[in-house]
């Protein structure tokens, strides 16, 4: 897909997203729970992604949130990583029925 950076400067409703920047309304707790705690590393952000749209919250990008992530600063072993992802996902794949592109992208 090439560049479209208008695609990115409105409130966008979406499937899930990244941890390293998700804020949620303390009054959802009650409801959704906690995280997964199965998830050791990735999937537990787009679980819970899920889990809220699922009771009917929307997911939404806001632009003009700004965060800086230090990507892998928690952990630096690319195969470890790797399996973790991997683990993650079959998980995730198993808890909800799924084999749709689950690490996020635009909701209708």
């Amino acid at each position: 897909m090439p560049d479209e950076p208008s695609l990115f400067s409105v409130p966008t409703s979406c499937l899930s997203l990244c941890g390293a920047c998700l804020g949620l309304k303390r009054a959802l707790l009650p409801q959704l729970g906690n995280f997964d705690e199965n998830y050791f590393h990735y999937f537990e952000e787009t679980d819970y992604c899920y889990n809220a749209r699922r009771h009917g919250y929307k997911v939404l990008y806001v632009p003009t949130s700004k965060v800086i992530h230090l990507v892998n600063g928690s952990c630096r072993n690319r195969r470890r990583l790797n399996s973790y992802f991997l683990e993650s996902k079959a998980y995730f794949d198993r808890k909800w029925g799924t084999g749709e592109k689950a690490s996020g992208g635009k909701q209708d």
